[in-house]
């Protein structure tokens, strides 16, 4: 892996200057011609980044399909084990390597998530998905009818949930990570295979959920890191979007509890059963969607990434979080990732704070 700094976002020649200034050495965008032409003029590595499940259309067949028969799109994307989307996705990773980038991150590599809500996270029962389950070696209509027994609107049914999926204790929520795991380790080995073909020096790396959330959607630490020439652990302590910790798990939440007191208790069970306890939390949905996180759950996240990877494989290079943060708040995050000394660090994204954080 050749960068050790770097930032996501469009790379114009107004925030090129300000990046180079800084000492960044690398930057993560979209595949596009100018961006990349800006990038190499400056002297910086360029880094496609490629959301791989996006649909080439919006038929709803190439959906997802829930423990309720029906099929619905996540984010812009479908099913990954999907043979056309998968077509799709390897044939836009090849014209984003024919643009003479640096490497690639793959994106959105993972099935829904729990701030996607129910009818997405509670995902794939397609025939696509029924046939590779039987490849793992894997019974899928066991595990959708399990999935169904469980009502997530009652408080001691939505703790056994999580308990089960977090803790393994239950059989048939292990064997449903089990097959969203290997999915996304069968496609993440066939991309990376195909990209050497194409060009050896193209590195291939992955930004995955932070490491409490990753088996959830399908990613697993230590086999991908065996793949990849990078991992980036989203460890996004705030934010308002998907893979933002304090949104998947508060909109999950408001989903399956409309009542105030009923939250409360849910995301107490969430936080005891992700081992977040220790931290000071808030405990009203509204309250963690603006506040986030405590900034402590950078270290404790990241050190769990690195205690997940076999050492001496892929690199490890945390995503921090400041798209929304001031100078002061900037620096914060700058001082953690220094004391954190991974292998290298990425900031999302480009905030004009950036350049007065670090020089100012």
């Amino acid at each position: 892996m050749s960068y050790s700094f770097g930032v996501y976002g469009p790379v114009t020649k107004e925030t090129v200057d300000s990046l180079v200034k800084i000492g960044v050495d690398a930057v993560f965008t979209e595949p596009k011609k100018e961006f990349v032409k800006n990038a190499k003029e400056a002297g910086l590595k360029v880094y496609a980044c490629i959301w791989v499940f996006k649909t080439p259309n919006d038929n709803v067949q190439f959906g997802v399909e829930n423990v309720y028969g029906e099929k619905v799109f996540w984010a812009g994307s479908g099913c990954p084990n999907n043979p056309k989307i998968r077509e799709y996705s390897i044939q836009r990773v090849k014209e984003a390597v024919n643009l003479d980038v640096t490497g690639l991150v793959l994106d959105g590599v993972r099935f829904p998530s729990l701030g996607g809500g129910l009818s997405a996270f509670l995902t794939c029962f397609c025939e696509k998905c029924q046939r590779k389950s039987k490849e793992f070696g894997l019974n899928l209509t066991h595990i959708k009818d399990h999935l169904k027994s469980f009502n997530l609107h009652n408080l001691p049914d939505f703790s056994k949930f999580l308990t089960g999926l977090l803790h393994s204790n239950i059989q048939e929520l292990k064997d449903w990570l089990t097959f969203r795991c290997k999915s996304i380790t069968e496609y993440v080995l066939d991309v990376k295979s195909m990209v050497k073909e194409v060009d050896s020096k193209v590195e291939v790396g992955a930004a995955l959920f932070t490491p409490s959330l990753a088996l959830l959607v399908g990613q697993n630490y230590g086999e991908l890191c065996r793949i990849l020439d990078f991992i980036q652990p989203m460890v996004y302590h705030r934010g308002d979007g998907l893979a933002c910790i304090n949104y998947e798990l508060g909109r999950f939440v408001e989903e399956c509890f409309k009542n105030e007191e009923e939250q409360i208790e849910a995301l107490k069970i969430l936080h005891q059963t992700l081992t977040f306890e220790s931290f000071t939390l808030p405990l009203k949905i509204n309250d963690l969607i603006r506040l986030g996180f405590p900034l402590e759950t950078v270290e404790k996240e990241f050190l769990k990434a690195k205690s997940s990877m076999v050492e001496g494989w892929s690199k490890l290079t945390p995503i921090l979080f400041i798209a929304d943060l001031d100078t002061d708040g900037i620096r914060e995050v700058i001082k953690i990732a220094r004391e954190l000394k991974p292998d290298g660090t990425v900031y999302f994204a480009y905030n004009e704070n950036l350049e007065k954080a670090f020089l100012g």
